[in-house]
């Protein structure tokens, strides 16, 4: 994790010139909802899950985008087993900013990236466990809220998807993807 952190920042801070002004850290979590996942061939549904991230992003090219790198952390169950799967993502993303007003926007952005998908198997499977790194991407719909003089709080639904199967190196195939409600902050660096 240590590692997908520090490339985040060294990945943020090469996009290009920016002041201090220009910069905006987001934090945010929130519910992975339930829904059915692929699993070796067989549809199973999956419980609700949970989601935390960040992302470091540069305003400074035009006005009401943002780009940068999105780190996502997002898991689920699957309902009635004791299996779970989860990815930790490292994005690029974009974002573009609709103004309501004078201090609430829409967004809606994209990103592509590397997923790190794993798998935890109960004890039906004999606790077996993998990993598998794979291309991916993710779309996201939000709202903005500037508060005055302090930093901006969001709300967003957030879809994550690998861009085909995650085959793990003990054969079994599985797929990926989650829809999630996030909250969050934004701070202006």
């Amino acid at each position: 994790m240590l590692k997908t952190i520090s490339s985040a920042i060294l990945l943020a801070a090469s996009i290009g010139p920016a002041s201090a002004q220009d910069w905006s850290i987001d934090v945010y979590g929130g519910m992975v909802a339930d829904g059915s996942l692929i699993w070796d061939g067989d549809a199973y549904d999956t419980g609700n899950g949970k989601t935390l991230g960040f992302g470091i992003y540069s305003t400074a090219m035009v006005n009401g985008l943002a780009l940068g790198v999105d780190v996502m952390s997002s898991g689920t169950d699957y309902v009635d087993y004791t299996d779970s799967i989860s990815a930790v993502s490292l994005m690029l993303a974009g974002r573009y900013a609709i103004p309501l007003g004078d201090r609430l926007s829409a967004t809606l952005g994209g990103g592509i990236g590397a997923m790190r998908v794993s798998y935890d198997a109960g004890e039906e499977a004999g606790f077996a466990s993998d990993s598998s790194t794979v291309l991916g991407g993710q779309a996201e719909l939000g709202l903005r809220y500037q508060m005055e003089g302090g930093p901006t709080v969001f709300g967003a639904v957030k879809y994550q998807s690998t861009f085909g199967d995650v085959e793990f190196d003990d054969g079994l195939v599985a797929e990926y993807d989650t829809t999630s409600a996030i909250l969050g902050i934004s701070f202006r660096m």
